[in-house]
């Protein structure tokens, strides 16, 4: 296992991209933009999803992104820190392809800010991904928010 000032592996940003459309995007939810800004970025980089067996992202757990995406990685992270999350995941990647737990590492994030708020509904202050898959489920009660998953738990 190397370090992460270990020289032994040559490792690059290979991508990088944007989604499709960019600022205040109402018509499409988060998760489409994940994915539209990581098929932006497989394709800059000239790679596959089936090239992708590790996943960082924050804002959705990897499971949900790897499905909506046809990836099965096999090593994720989700480290959510606010808005340095991805930096840390550029580091966080570097250090698992360094472990040898992935060897291609694909860091997505979406958002667009107007297209998280459910107006009208409540917990978690009204602030959730209306389209992402649970919603459909929970918004409908006032079920939202990271304090209820812990209650949950």
């Amino acid at each position: 296992m190397g370090s992460l000032t270990d020289k032994s592996k040559a490792i690059a940003i290979v991508g990088a991209a944007e989604s499709d459309a960019i600022g205040n995007v109402e018509n499409k939810s988060a998760l489409q933009l994940h994915a539209e800004a990581a098929h932006n970025a497989l394709e800059d980089a000239g790679l596959t999803k089936n090239d992708v067996d590790g996943l960082f992202t924050a804002g959705f757990s990897t499971t949900t992104t790897g499905e909506y995406l046809g990836i099965q990685p096999k090593y994720t992270d989700t480290t959510a820190v606010g808005g340095a999350s991805f930096v840390i995941h550029v580091i966080h990647a570097l250090a698992a392809i360094n472990a040898g737990y992935c060897e291609v590492a694909l860091i997505t994030h979406g958002q667009s800010g107007r297209n998280m708020r459910i107006r009208g509904q409540g917990g978690g202050g009204g602030f959730a991904e209306p389209n992402q898959p649970p919603q459909q489920y929970e918004s409908p009660y006032g079920i939202v928010g990271p304090p209820v998953n812990y209650a949950m738990a």
